[in-house]
């Protein structure tokens, strides 16, 4: 995908889809079986902070206004490592040379499929930070800040593993509309993250 692109796992069936309505998601008919869509998302660290996209750019932007990291939907005959690796270039010039995967998030939307997102983190990368992005501005926060802003409440969850190190997990967020409802932790419930949006 490259920068200019829909982020196509949120602004299809994704976590906190728009306009489902409780019906059929947008673009499939009554009847038609649910897709599901494979996504990466990655969180790129430099002296403690998180290199992050704020979406303020695009219209129609099932992400305006959120802060998130960079990744987006796996092309045909990609591994998720292919997959991050361009995703992270073509948002931000960046070339990633030392990257984890940290955990495998499934984001079910009430009406809709599932996606699937392998989550990374970055602690080496080459090349010049893009001086724009047509998806919004780019700019490193400090990795403790970045739960306060304004995010999808899921992503509140999985920040606060990566920042207490959480080697590796399996994470699955329930949505009702923008609403997080349930999120089970390797397959046990775990409590919801309040929102701390400014």
């Amino acid at each position: 995908m490259e920068c200019g692109k829909e982020y196509i796992c949120r602004a299809r069936f994704g976590r906190g889809g728009k306009g489902t309505g409780g019906g059929e998601p947008p673009g499939r008919k009554a009847g038609e079986e649910a897709m599901s869509e494979i996504t990466t998302l990655c969180y790129i660290e430099q002296d403690g902070k998180y290199l992050m996209l704020h979406r303020t750019k695009k219209k129609a932007d099932i992400n305006a206004g959120k802060w998130i990291g960079l990744g987006g939907h796996m092309e045909e005959g990609e591994s998720p490592d292919d997959c991050v690796v361009r995703e992270v270039f073509e948002e931000s010039g960046l070339q990633l040379i030392s990257y984890k995967i940290r955990g495998i998030v499934t984001f079910c939307q009430t009406g809709g499929s599932a996606e699937y997102m392998f989550l990374y983190t970055a602690d080496g990368i080459s090349g010049e930070l893009a001086d724009t992005c047509v998806e919004g501005e780019l700019a490193w926060v400090e990795k403790e800040r970045v739960p306060m802003l304004p995010v999808w409440e899921g992503d509140r969850i999985f920040l606060k593993l990566l920042l207490d190190g959480e080697d590796f997990f399996s994470l699955k967020l329930c949505y009702r509309g923008d609403a997080l409802v349930q999120a089970i932790l390797n397959g046990k419930e775990t409590a919801l993250v309040p929102s701390s949006d400014a």
